[in-house]
Order: C-alpha cells, then structure tokens, then sequence
C-alpha cells in the first residue's frame, strides 16, 4: 500500500509536505512498514508502531550507539565521546539494575503533585510574562520569541538556578550547540576542529553547572540538585564524584533546550495548519489534553531513536546482525495506519491518546514527559485564550527543519495574530 492510498482520504503529499520533508531528512520509510534496508544509510529502518515498540522495548539487545565499547563504531573515539557527555555515569551509559534505580528516580521526580505546583508556581507565570512581550504586536516569530524560550527556564527554576539576560543566552547558546556536537561526534569521525569545539562547549557547560553542584553538596534543600545529592548513594554504584553529579544533572539541562522547544514548536504548528480547533480549545479547555497527545503522535519532537545491535536477532522477518544498527521511525510509527484509524488527521476522541511514541517508550522512555505533557498543554490553553486567528504569516519564509540528529525543530515560526 503507497502512502496516497490510505484510507483516511486525505492527500498526504498537499496536506503534510512538511512530515514528507522530515522523513526525507530521518530515512525514508513508510508508516507501517516493519523493516526495510537502506543502501544509501547503511542500516535497517523500521517504520511501523509495533516495530519501534520492540526496539524501544528490548535497550539491553537495542543498544543506543557508543554504548558498548564493543560495538561502537572504530572511528568513534568513544573516551573522548563519554567525556563529553559527561562521564560513564550518565543516564544514557548506565545498564542494569543501576539505569532502572535513576529511571525511577527520575520519574518520581515529576509525580503529579510536584508537576501542579510547577504548573502553578512555576509554568503558567512564565508563558504569561512570554506572551506578554509579543501579544500586542499583532506578529512574532513563535519559535524565537517562545517555544525557545520557555523550556530551559523551566527547568533552571526546578533547579533553582538563577538566569536572565545574557546568562539564559548563554545557557541557550550552550545547550544547542551541545545537542548539535552529540549527533556530529557520533555521525563521523572527529577531525581537529569539532574535537577542540566539543572540548570548549562542553567545558563551558560545565562552568554553567558545577557552581550549583558544589553549592548544594550537602543535600539540604529542595530544589532538583540537591534532592539528587540527598539519593545519589543509592542511585550510582560505586564512586560518587562530582562527575557522577555533572553527568545526570545534564540530562535534565538538556531537555530543556532541544527536545522541548521543538515539542512546542510542533504544537504550536499544528495548531496553525488547523485554525479551527482554536476556537473549539477556546470554548472548551478540557480538549487541550487530547489536541496536544495529536500534535505529538503527528509531529513527534524527537523524529526518530537509532540503536546497534548486541546479538544477532530476527526482526519480522529479516535476520539482523549484531554491530549494526537500526532506526525506529518514530514519525512513520506515529501514522501507522495498522495502529491508528485516519493516521494523518486529528482526532480528538482517539481511544488511547497517550498511546503514541513521542516520548519513545519502554525502559529508557523520557523521564520528564509529564512535565513535558504540563508546559505543552499550559501553552496550548494560554495561546488559545489570548491570541485569535493565529496563523502562518504568509509573507514570511516558510517554516524549514532545522538541527542535527533526531531532533529537528523549527527554524521558524512567523505567525500573525490578533490579541484577547
């Protein structure tokens, strides 16, 4: 079955130009195809819901890339790579009973008490003095003047470190040039340039952090540093130095900038190529929940999770080979027929809205997705509430993907508007 022939009766190639240029940029797949080889990527593709689901499912047979000192690439420098990010103790290297211990860790970080009062206290003030700024104007570009700015304070509030003015832009700075470093260390050889450019950037973020680590060491307040120094004995097997610290506290530093922003980013797209919902959202804030789980499930912030192979292993059908490497398809597994009735439309009854893969899914799923779900949904209710006939500026350059790796946010979005 092509894509043109899906039954939801929508003209996939005019209607969403923009996922067909997404899934050109992550490996062209098509939703509901379980595995197919890329000559020209040299790895297997998965594009179907279920098949994203038994990678994410499986970590310890799907391994993310560099992980395994025995299957990295050979012209990985996988030392350099794991100074980088921070040392051999951050989430993404952890394996075992000790990933399961920061996992839970975490998660109960954002239980749905701590996620309402920074909703309250934290999240809805934010967005009020963002929009704010802009309301007034009739125009702003959404992703500058927003999306890119809410997440990252978000998150320095949760931790209680002080940034505004020049210090947010460069913590800003930092954070993207960090996440677009991550994907050209791991996507081709370092040459001397990127190597001593990684070397600045990440030693610069340490500068941002390591105050803030030292300051708290005695585990005695509230904020996030410190309630991770009060659990980090029972959370990190052996040694617990401040490279421990430093490697989990980056975790959630950089979900703060690239993820994040592109998730509201894509909300706030969606919302634009379907004007009408504004007013249904308007009349009826209870819809926000579900309006937001479709605009991850079509749009999906992180486009897609590459893995290696620890073991040979069949996969519907086709025998996969340890060392190489495959990529579940997360914006194809988001419109799987096979898994969603009318997958290119919104659907605001859908039964399981939460379903979806936005957030990946299984053991190493997205720690922060609830106070993800929190800003999405707040920024959804508070742009419908103050600003009507929210729209594309049609004078303006049309909106392209932007960044490396699975993360591919908007470079733009200029929109017009009047203010409520």
């Amino acid at each position: 079955m092509t894509v043109a022939d899906r039954s939801d009766e929508v003209d996939i190639a005019t209607e969403w130009p923009e996922w067909f240029e997404l899934l050109d940029l992550v490996g062209r797949v098509e939703p509901g195809v379980d595995i197919t080889w890329s000559e020209e990527l040299g790895v297997w593709l998965s594009g179907s819901y279920r098949g994203f689901r038994r990678i994410a499912d499986d970590p310890d047979l799907f391994q993310f890339p560099g992980r395994n000192a025995e299957l990295a690439p050979p012209w990985l420098d996988r030392d350099f790579y794991i100074w980088f990010e921070g040392g051999p103790k951050k989430f993404q290297f952890t394996e075992g009973e000790e990933h399961a211990r920061l996992h839970r860790w975490w998660m109960n970080q954002f239980s749905p008490k701590q996620v309402g009062e920074w909703r309250e206290h934290v999240i809805q003030p934010l967005i009020g003095e963002l929009i704010d700024g802009f309301a007034d104007a009739g125009s702003a570009d959404l992703m500058a003047d927003f999306a890119r700015r809410l997440p990252l304070p978000v998150m320095l509030r949760m931790m209680e470190i002080p940034a505004d003015g020049e210090l947010m832009e460069r913590y800003l700075a930092v954070g993207n040039e960090f996440g677009d470093l991550r994907w050209k260390l791991l996507s081709k050889p370092a040459d001397d340039e990127l190597r001593a450019r990684a070397t600045e950037v990440s030693l610069e973020m340490r500068a941002l952090l390591m105050p803030y680590l030292d300051a708290r060491r005695s585990g005695d307040g509230d904020d996030l540093i410190s309630r991770l120094w009060r659990a980090t004995p029972d959370l990190i097997d052996g040694e617990i130095n401040d490279d421990a610290m430093y490697a989990n506290l980056t975790t959630l530093f950089e979900a703060g900038v690239g993820t994040g922003a592109g998730a509201i980013g894509d909300v706030l797209y969606v919302l634009m190529k379907f004007p009408d919902y504004q007013q249904r959202l308007r009349e009826d804030p209870s819809l926000v929940p579900n309006f937001v789980e479709e605009a991850l499930r079509l749009m999906m912030p992180g486009s897609y999770i590459i893995r290696q192979l620890r073991e040979d292993t069949e996969f519907f059908g086709e025998t996969l080979r340890r060392g190489q490497s495959i990529i579940g398809v997360s914006v194809a597994a988001g419109r799987d027929s096979g898994q969603y009735q009318c997958p290119h439309q919104i659907d605001l009854t859908r039964k399981g809205p939460r379903n979806h893969v936005a957030f990946s899914w299984g053991p190493r799923a997205c720690v922060g997705h609830a106070i993800g779900r929190a800003e999405l949904q707040e920024v959804t209710a508070a742009i419908t509430a103050r600003l009507a006939d929210l729209r594309l500026d049609p004078d303006q350059p049309r909106p392209m993907r932007a960044g490396a790796g699975a993360r591919r946010p908007w470079d733009r979005l200029p929109a017009l508007f009047t203010a409520l």
